[in-house]
């Protein structure tokens, strides 16, 4: 893995011609129909990118930055990042019932490289232009993977990635704040391009991304849930251990943490580690990251040109990703939370093993740890 890319996918003023089957209504019912402040909706699928391509990011902005953005009210903030707001009209679309799903067109690569969906929230009305503009934002994980091996193929090669985000949907509907989808996918086609074929038509891979809504009836629209973004970054040599420090204004029950990590880079990608996660010092819980690439002909088939040497494919030692996987999130439990100033302490310096090696040692981060941790709750009354 040589480099992580993000994409940022930030939601804006979508057209009713890119929102399908769906009906929306803003009025006022009682108690039993979902509060005061419901709306209505009906089952569809709220187009965010249309076609988006993602280019080499070893080139310059002389020649990304002149191919087309297809998506409405979408700015390509780099060759692999997109941002894209949420109007107020497609806010009332998303349901309680969600899913956020990438249809995924891979063309060619011949490395494994990071792709990862979030969303953020700032005030209404702060202009998003580039990606210094929210660089200190909080940001929740939607879907991140790795993306598959591909030599040059002609015909791109489709995979779809979905997961339920219905934990989100209060917090995507915000009335008071302006909602961006953030999405990326690294690529690096350059070896492959063709001097006969236009730059802007030559991505390595390509994509179409929706937050698909199941409910059918009115949905409530009031504030309920508690979300506090914690990490969303790159964890560097030095980072083994890491304390971060936040305020509840309610008390939250219910509560627990939305957690990735995956190491990258030099000798993190081949590694699994033990991760101790502890809240105002007590220990929550504490997992090895190892995962097995299972089942075999699921791999394979996402990965039809992962052969990059003679006896090598996609199949390394079990480690702790899978080549074109999803980096599954793991949710903690954390119960009960009181109000007030509290701090989480993430604990990774234990190395458990390395390829095929088992280990069990102190060590720094070699490459890099791409983590996202949040914490969602409901307020207590």
């Amino acid at each position: 893995m040589k480099k992580l890319f993000f994409f940022v996918f930030a939601v804006t003023a979508i057209a009713a011609a890119v929102i399908s089957c769906q009906r929306v209504s803003m009025e006022p019912v009682d108690q039993n129909e979902g509060g005061r402040n419901a709306i209505k909706v009906t089952p569809n699928s709220l187009q965010i990118a249309t076609n988006a391509a993602f280019y080499g990011f070893y080139t310059g902005e002389d020649q990304w930055g002149k191919c087309s953005v297809l998506s409405p009210n979408t700015i390509r903030i780099s060759q692999v990042n997109f941002v894209r707001k949420l109007t107020d009209e497609e806010k009332n679309t998303i349901g309680d019932s969600i899913s956020f799903r990438i249809e995924l067109y891979a063309g060619y690569d011949e490395w494994d490289r990071n792709a990862n969906s979030w969303y953020f929230k700032v005030p209404k009305g702060t202009v998003i232009t580039k990606d210094t503009d929210f660089k200190t934002v909080g940001r929740f994980p939607f879907i991140i993977y790795t993306t598959p091996y591909f030599l040059y193929n002609t015909q791109f090669n489709h995979i779809t990635y979905q997961r339920d985000i219905s934990a989100y949907a209060q917090d995507l509907r915000d009335p008071n704040s302006d909602v961006y989808i953030q999405y990326e996918v690294g690529a690096n086609p350059e070896k492959f391009y063709s001097s006969a074929i236009p730059y802007c038509d030559q991505p390595g891979f390509k994509a179409d991304i929706f937050i698909d809504t199941r409910d059918n009836g009115m949905v409530s629209n009031n504030e309920s849930n508690v979300y506090v973004p914690l990490v969303s970054r790159n964890l560097n040599t030095g980072e083994e251990k890491i304390s971060t420090s936040f305020e509840l204004k309610d008390d939250i029950d219910d509560a627990y943490i939305v957690y990735t990590s995956s190491g990258h880079g030099s000798k993190e990608e081949g590694r699994t580690r033990e991760h101790i996660i502890s809240l105002d010092g007590t220990q929550i819980t504490s997992f090895d990251s190892k995962v097995s690439c299972e089942p075999y002909d699921y791999y394979d088939k996402i990965n039809p040109h992962g052969l990059k040497c003679s006896g090598c494919t996609w199949r390394y030692p079990t480690r702790n990703w899978c080549q074109g996987g999803e980096i599954v999130p793991r949710h903690i439990n954390l119960g009960k939370v009181k109000k007030g100033q509290h701090t989480l302490l993430l604990n990774v310096e234990k190395v458990t093993g390395e390829y095929s090696s088992g280990l069990n040692k102190i060590a720094q981060i070699a490459g890099y740890l791409a983590t996202n941790m949040v914490i969602i709750g409901r307020k207590v009354k």
